[in-house]
């Protein structure tokens, strides 16, 4: 797959993991959707895509709210915790394998840790279960 011009990604927090999220969303719809989806599923992945992504600041905000400490700690996402660290470093691990090699293999395996702190962040913050169902429909959704 064609790539932007990416670093390795060593996430620090939430709201960083998801404005890269956002970036690989957006890098799924706008780049590489003819090559992973049939033509027939592009535009309302695009269209659930934009509806979600207006979302997105709403979220990081509560994130980042210090009403949401409790839940986020409760669903393992309190920043500095050893659970965050874990799974922020399995998404940084499988982030950086899909970008040095691109395949369609390594895409959903990134996709499939980035829905472990998405799962959590669903659980925690009202808003989150958007984001989280339609990473799921996307890869349902992708052809291998």
């Amino acid at each position: 797959m064609n790539h932007q011009n990416t670093p390795v990604i060593q996430f620090r927090n939430l709201g960083g993991f998801l404005e890269d999220v956002d970036k690989l969303f957006d890098n799924i719809v706008d780049c590489w959707s003819h090559i992973l989806f049939k033509e027939s599923d592009r535009q309302p992945v695009a269209d659930a895509w934009a509806e979600v992504k207006s979302n997105l600041p709403t979220l990081i905000v509560a994130i980042n709210s210090a009403n949401n400490r409790s839940k986020l700690k409760d669903a393992g996402l309190e920043n500095g915790s050893k659970q965050l660290e874990l799974k922020l470093k399995g998404v940084s691990d499988a982030w950086s394998r899909f970008w040095l090699s691109g395949t369609v293999r390594l895409l959903k395996d990134l996709l499939s840790w980035i829905n472990a702190i998405l799962g959590s962040i669903a659980s925690a913050i009202p808003g989150g279960e958007g984001i989280k169902e339609l990473k799921e429909a996307i890869e349902k959704l992708i052809q291998d």
